[in-house]
C-alpha cells in the first residue's frame, strides 16, 4: 500500500530498509522547510544529523539574517548563537591559513 512517504520518495526495496527510507524522507524535509525536526539527535547534538550550530551558522551567513533574528528562530539565546558564530569564523580563518585540523584544534 503506497504511503506519502514512499509516493515523495523513489527507492529500491531491495536494497532500501525503512531506517534509511525515513531517515531519507526526514532529510529532504528538513532541507526543504529550512527546520530541524526534533529528535534525539538534533535535540542532544549528537549523531550525524544536521545540528543545530549548522542550521545557525547558514541562516546567518548564506540567508544573511542578524543573531537576533536567528536567535528567535532557533530557541536559542543571541549568546550562545554569537558563540557559535565566533567559532565557526574561527575554524574558518584558521582552515583559510592553511592549518591542519589538528593545529585548528589548539587554535
Amino acid at each position: 500500500m503506497p504511503t506519502p512517504l514512499r509516493d515523495d520518495v523513489s527507492f529500491d526495496s531491495a536494497t532500501t530498509c525503512e531506517t534509511q527510507l525515513s531517515k531519507t524522507g526526514l532529510t529532504a524535509h528538513e532541507r526543504n522547510s529550512g527546520k530541524a525536526v526534533p529528535s534525539r539527535a538534533t535535540l542532544h547534538d549528537i549523531g550525524c544529523g544536521v545540528t543545530h550550530k549548522r542550521i545557525i551558522c547558514w541562516k546567518r551567513y548564506a540567508d544573511g539574517k542578524c543573531s537576533d533574528q536567528v536567535a528567535r528562530e532557533t530557541y536559542h539565546t543571541v549568546e550562545a548563537v554569537d558563540r557559535y558564530l565566533g567559532q565557526f569564523d574561527r575554524v574558518r580563518h584558521c582552515r583559510i591559513q592553511g592549518m591542519t585540523p589538528a593545529e585548528t584544534a589548539y587554535a
